[in-house]
C-alpha cells in the first residue's frame, strides 16, 4: 500500500474537498476519461458521462460512502478511476441503446405519441436524445440527476446549495426548451 500513498494522500484531500486536489485530479485523469469515451464511442456523450463520473467520486446524498472514501491503495488511483469511468460508460451506453431518454413531464406526452408505429417511437427518442445533447453541460446535469439517478428536486438543490424552487424553475425553462426544440423538427 505504500506504493500508492500519494494515490491515497490525493484521494483523502478530495474527500476532504480540497480544492487544489479536486484540480489535480479532474486535470491528471480527465484525459484517461476522454481516451476510454473514444475507445467505447461515447465522445459525442462525454460531458455527461464524465458528469455521472464526478457525481459516484463525490458521492450522492445517502449514499455510505463515495468511490473515492472507497479507494483502498491496493492499485494505482488511475486504474481504480479507469476502471470505474469505463463501468459508468459501459452502464450509460447501454441505457441508451435500450432505452433512450425517458419522457420528461405530461406536456411531453402530448408532443411524444407515437402513432402506433414503432418507426415513429424510435425517431421520437432520437429526436429527444438529440435535443438534450443540444443543452448546456449544467441542464443535462439536472437531467441526468433527476431523470436517471432518480433525485427529488429537494436532494439536487442540496447538491447544488441552492433552494428547491430555483431547480424547480429550471427544469420549467429546460422542458420549454426541449419543447421548441422537438416543435422545430
Amino acid at each position: 500500500m505504500s506504493k500508492h500513498k500519494q494515490d491515497i494522500e490525493l484521494a483523502v484531500a478530495c474527500t476532504q474537498n480540497n480544492e487544489k486536489a479536486w484540480s489535480k485530479l479532474i486535470a491528471t485523469y480527465r484525459r484517461d476519461c476522454i481516451i476510454i469515451a473514444r475507445k467505447f464511442n461515447v465522445s459525442y456523450y462525454f460531458d455527461d458521462v464524465f458528469s455521472e463520473f464526478i457525481f459516484k467520486l463525490l458521492g450522492m446524498p445517502g449514499q455510505v460512502k463515495s468511490a473515492l472514501e472507497r479507494y483502498d491503495g491496493s492499485t494505482s488511483l488511475r486504474t481504480y478511476l479507469s476502471v470505474i469511468f469505463s463501468r459508468i460508460v459501459l452502464s450509460y451506453h447501454r441505457k441508451r441503446k435500450t432505452r433512450g431518454f425517458i419522457i420528461f413531464s405530461d406536456k411531453f406526452e402530448e408532443l411524444y405519441k407515437p402513432k402506433g408505429a414503432e418507426l415513429i417511437e424510435n425517431e421520437r427518442n432520437e429526436e429527444l436524445t438529440d435535443a438534450i445533447a443540444i443543452l448546456p453541460a449544467n441542464e443535462k446535469n439536472l437531467i441526468q440527476l433527476y431523470y436517471y439517478q432518480k433525485l427529488k428536486l429537494r436532494q439536487i438543490a442540496e447538491i447544488f446549495q441552492c433552494s428547491e424552487s430555483k431547480i424547480s424553475r429550471q427544469f420549467k425553462k429546460i422542458h420549454a426548451k426541449l419543447k421548441n426544440l422537438l416543435q422545430e423538427n
